[in-house]
């Protein structure tokens, strides 16, 4: 614990401002850990619709749990070109079904990494949300629809508040990875990919961010369902 809070001061994060310590998982967020049901690449269905183009994939860990500390999460899908356009209608709900945030998107109009950001304060700390992201194939038949989910958790910060993290975000490339290496390495997936994919958005041919942009495939076993290649929004 000591380790990690005094990288996370050489990162920047300190300036001044007291790190808690860092907590150790409840048994109950070590089991979400583990895993929830979830599917995180699209094909391989009965529906032939998109069969002539790659999967829409979700960039999600492999757990199918996106954890965050963020009152505003993103949730990041890979979007290929497609002759025929396609509604993508995406839905948040919490485990009692009560729906929390839609948005119908379209793949003509977005392709590649597309970012769907929730609204502030959706989330409640520490519950449970399911998202789906349903790729419509035929509007007269929902069965035909191919459907991709997985679940998003916001948690308190376990070794600083949320407003530690935004006053003291590193400026710097370097500490900005450091900074989603960490989030990484506590859990933090969905901070972790939305920082990544930030500053590939800012910094498309920055070597060290490509590098971090092909180590985060890897960690997420995605390296070959998304190309080190794939358009940036």
């Amino acid at each position: 614990m000591r380790h990690l809070t005094n990288r996370l001061a050489q990162v920047g994060l300190c300036s001044g401002l007291l790190l808690s310590l860092l907590a150790l998982p409840s048994a109950a967020e070590q089991e979400l850990r583990q895993g929830l049901p979830g599917r995180r690449i699209s094909g391989g269905t009965r529906s032939e619709c998109m069969a002539d183009s790659r999967p829409i994939v979700a960039m999600n860990p492999e757990s199918n749990v996106g954890e965050t500390i963020s009152d505003r999460p993103s949730i990041y899908f890979v979007v290929p070109e497609t002759e025929t356009a396609y509604p993508l209608e995406f839905s948040l709900r919490d485990t009692e079904g009560n729906r929390v945030y839609e948005k119908t998107l379209n793949t003509n109009e977005h392709v590649g990494v597309v970012g769907i950001q929730l609204p502030q304060q959706s989330l409640q700390a520490n519950q449970n949300y399911r998202w789906h992201l349903a790729i419509v194939c035929d509007t007269q038949d929902p069965f035909q629809n191919d459907v991709l989910s997985g679940w998003l958790r916001q948690v308190s910060p376990e070794f600083a508040t949320e407003n530690q993290f935004n006053e003291t975000t590193p400026s710097s490339i370097e500490s900005q990875l450091e900074l989603a290496h960490y989030y990484q390495e506590s859990g933090l997936w969905t901070d972790a990919i939305d920082l990544v994919v930030t500053l590939r958005q800012q910094q498309p041919m920055n070597p060290q961010v490509l590098s971090s942009w092909t180590q985060l495939l890897q960690a997420l076993n995605l390296e070959t369902a998304i190309t080190d290649s794939v358009a940036m929004k």
